[in-house]
């Protein structure tokens, strides 16, 4: 009854966290393309780790954890337009967790496409426009990523979900990585 009270609250949270800042892909999918850097990836990270831990209650130990795959990066002026796939966790304990059993939470997966302002160099967090977090969804996909990486997006999609694939023990890898470093600091 928790795990539902929870996923339900996360869903209407994320809901509501994702508003739609109103850039259509006609318009992202035509900026320049950029690098995807390691700045990017950590601005994509903590955005989506501040995202979900900002929306849900607090308990006495709280673990918002996320892994993803960025695909493409679009720029136009101060603004970036970034693509990914999406794994996510909230995970609360109200005890002594000594092992990841030990906490109660939701898991969401998923495409997005984050915005942020980059000034000097510094990515900052504006607004998740489109998201799809139920599963796969080519409709999803043509109307908000560019074209030329959906088959890739897909092909990795693929990959992910199969547990004999490299790029499946690569972004489990990533996320497991995250609950172990919060377990060896309580």
């Amino acid at each position: 009854m928790f795990k539902k009270v929870i996923l339900s609250f996360l869903i209407i949270m994320l809901a509501v966290s994702f508003a739609c800042c109103g850039v259509k892909k006609a318009e992202h999918t035509s900026w320049n393309r950029i690098a995807i850097t390691d700045e990017l990836d950590n601005a994509v990270h903590n955005a989506l780790i501040n995202v979900v831990s900002d929306n849900e209650e607090k308990a006495e130990h709280m673990l918002p954890v996320e892994t993803h795959k960025i695909f493409a990066a679009n720029k136009k002026d101060n603004s970036v337009a970034v693509y990914i796939y999406y794994h996510g966790s909230y995970l609360i304990s109200n005890g002594n967790p000594k092992k990841e059993e030990d906490f109660d939470g939701s898991d969401k997966c998923g495409h997005i496409v984050m915005f942020f302002d980059i000034t000097n160099g510094n990515y900052s967090y504006k607004s998740i426009d489109d998201y799809e977090l139920e599963g796969p969804d080519d409709e999803f996909l043509e109307e908000n990523f560019p074209d030329d990486i959906i088959d890739t997006v897909n092909k990795y999609t693929d990959a992910v979900t199969d547990v004999s694939t490299k790029e499946y023990k690569e972004f489990w890898d990533k996320y497991n990585s995250q609950i172990d470093s919060y377990l060896e600091s309580i």
